[in-house]
């Protein structure tokens, strides 16, 4: 696969990832937890700690798929 097509993915993961972000972000807005979700207990620090690896994964996507620049070979 090269750089063009990894970077087009590294755009669309960091949509999926932006969404999930705002998943959590709405979860701890509306003061519904602690919950159960699927089986899995979800309180307000489980939801912080998942945000806080969102925000580093979208970090590093937008820098791969948008800052980081190509070199050109000589």
């Amino acid at each position: 696969m090269n750089k063009i097509n990894l970077r087009e993915v590294a755009k669309f993961l960091a949509g999926l990832i932006t969404g999930d972000f705002l998943v959590g972000l709405w979860w701890m807005s509306t003061g519904n937890l602690p919950m159960n979700f699927l089986g899995w207990r979800l309180s307000n620090q489980t939801v912080s700690w998942w945000m806080a690896f969102d925000a580093i994964l979208i970090a590093f996507l937008v820098y791969y798929a948008w800052v980081r620049k190509t070199k050109k070979r000589k």
